[in-house]
């Protein structure tokens, strides 16, 4: 979270505990069983757990730091995706760009309940303020989301040091060129 107390070792704290726990389970043969499995509520509970292994971890080792969190779990023709904050998620298909999380942030909310319209959102003046993030409290709240990917799908993950700068458009237009 840029402007936070060691921001820069919370983010590879996270980025580092998350890889772990997904890793060691791929590594102990838990996806060779889940690889044809339908339903994705296993993945979907792993991917909750590396983000709450990954709170906990950026809490100890960075008292009064934190950061955001979009990750992928990419199996079987599925991303299952983890969110905390208000790094973004895109699915990109073909020549179209979707968002595929919610920022966690005061601006969204206040959008959310109709105080504020997007325009309005994308220049007020607390809309870095974060309700979530990781490392700053015990009971992370998580999304988490599966989606299909086909062959050709991409994903675009980023902070909104990007999403803040281009419109969805224009980050579309420097993808697909």
């Amino acid at each position: 979270m840029g402007g936070h107390w060691k921001g820069d070792r919370a983010s590879a704290i996270a980025a580092q505990s998350v890889a772990q726990t997904i890793g060691g389970h791929i590594f102990s043969g838990f996806m060779e069983e889940t690889l044809d499995i339908a339903d994705t509520s296993e993945l979907e509970l792993l991917m909750q757990t590396a983000l709450g292994i990954c709170n906990s971890n950026v809490a100890d080792a960075v008292p009064s730091g934190g950061t955001t969190l979009t990750a992928a779990l990419l199996v079987g023709g599925r991303a299952v995706v983890g969110h905390v904050g208000d790094s973004r998620a895109y699915l990109i298909v073909s020549d179209d760009m979707s968002q595929i999380t919610t920022d966690h942030s005061l601006v969204q909310r206040m959008q959310d309940l109709g105080e504020i319209t997007p325009a309005q959102a994308e220049l007020h003046p607390q809309r870095n303020v974060l309700l979530r993030a990781v490392g700053q409290g015990d009971e992370l709240q998580v999304d988490v989301t599966t989606h299909s990917v086909q062959s050709g799908t991409g994903l675009l993950f980023c902070t909104d040091g990007l999403w803040g700068s281009l419109d969805d458009a224009h980050m579309l237009d420097i993808i697909v060129k």
